[in-house]
């Protein structure tokens, strides 16, 4: 495109930025968050969301966590899906990366939703963390969080995995 001396646009980097993830190209998503940062400073939150979608799905965790913290208005939504995409990944250390973006979220005094916490459940069951997975359903039940029928398969699974089977009943 740029050979071609066509006029590129921020929308245009949501399509960039799949089509690495899907190639697995780590080294040429780098490249065109760099054209990115060059260009366009100021970015719709779509954009940087499908930035953020190409590093987890690259497995580059470090560099979405970053994306995602330099994201000046974050809302529930985008703290659910970055906890969400990272939990997806839980390997190599990443579900407690998970874990500590929702610890994040509680600090920031953003209000957890159902979603957000199924996500968070997901990657605390990876970390068969029953200590962590204790305090995260006390949350449900402080903040009132609506108990979906996801979420109560998340908090069973927690409690099995975790070794409470009797807490999972």
């Amino acid at each position: 495109m740029r050979q071609k001396s066509m006029t590129l646009d921020a929308y245009t980097f949501q399509f960039m930025f799949k089509s690495c993830s899907l190639a697995g190209s780590t080294l040429e998503g780098k490249m065109v968050h760099a054209l990115l940062v060059k260009h366009f400073l100021d970015c719709d939150m779509f954009v940087v969301n499908s930035l953020v979608y190409m590093y987890v799905q690259l497995d580059c965790i470090d560099d979405a966590v970053i994306v995602f913290r330099s994201i000046d208005m974050k809302d529930v939504v985008s703290w659910t899906t970055i906890i969400g995409l990272i939990a997806d990944h839980a390997k190599d250390g990443s579900a407690s990366k998970a874990v500590g973006v929702f610890k994040e979220l509680m600090f920031e005094n953003v209000e957890p939703d159902t979603i957000a916490m199924v996500a968070v459940l997901s990657a605390c069951t990876h970390l068969q963390d029953l200590k962590l997975g204790k305090w995260l359903h006390q949350i449900v039940i402080d903040k009132r969080i609506g108990v979906s029928s996801n979420l109560a398969i998340a908090l069973i699974n927690m409690y099995a995995k975790g070794g409470s089977i009797k807490s999972a009943r």
